[in-house]
C-alpha cells in the first residue's frame, strides 16, 4: 500500500524533458603520436578542440610503444594521429 502511495505522489510531480539537460561538453581526446629531435617517440593529449590537455613525455622506441604505454597508464583515447607517416 506504501508503494502505490508513492506513486500518486509522484504523478503530481513535474515531468524532465531533454530540454532540461544541456548538451554534454565534447570530451574526446586524440592522441598525437610524434617523433623528437632525438629520435624518440612521445605523444600529446588533445581535447576535442586541439588544446593540449596533457602529454606522454618518456620518450619511446617506437609509436605503438606509446600507444601501449598510454593505455599501460590508464589513458584510453578517443582517436590517435600520426605527427608523420608510420613506417
Amino acid at each position: 500500500m506504501q508503494a502505490l502511495e508513492r506513486m500518486r505522489e509522484a504523478l503530481g510531480k513535474p515531468v524532465l524533458t531533454d530540454e532540461d539537460f544541456p548538451p554534454l561538453p565534447d570530451d574526446t581526446i586524440r592522441l598525437l603520436v610524434y617523433q623528437g629531435e632525438n629520435g624518440k617517440w612521445f605523444g600529446k593529449l588533445l581535447d576535442a578542440v586541439g588544446n593540449e590537455c596533457g602529454s606522454l613525455d618518456n620518450g619511446c622506441e617506437s609509436e605503438d610503444d606509446v600507444e601501449a604505454y598510454a593505455r599501460a597508464s590508464g589513458i584510453y583515447p578517443d582517436s590517435v594521429e600520426y605527427a608523420v607517416e608510420r613506417r
